[in-house]
């Protein structure tokens, strides 16, 4: 997390997990969201923020969230 202009900003990595406890899945289970799916490792890494999914799959995560792309990657813009 980090503080930005006093309002606590989730990493993407922590906004995906978030997604996914509250979905109720497993990584395995999230990752057959995708075409191809994204195995569990895949997953791990972006809940780790050791990588970031590709566009496509940015898109269908943030359509999920009903959010942009721009706010999950940068967060809501509000204060």
């Amino acid at each position: 997390m980090a503080i930005v202009r006093g309002v606590i900003e989730m990493t993407l990595g922590q906004k995906i997990k978030d997604h996914r406890v509250n979905l109720g899945e497993t990584m395995e289970e999230y990752g057959k969201h995708f075409e191809p799916p994204a195995h569990k490792s895949i997953v791990s890494k972006w809940e780790k923020d050791i990588s970031k999914p590709n566009n496509k799959r940015l898109k269908l995560i943030a359509d999920d969230m009903n959010i942009t792309v721009t706010e999950l990657l940068n967060g809501s813009g509000k204060t």
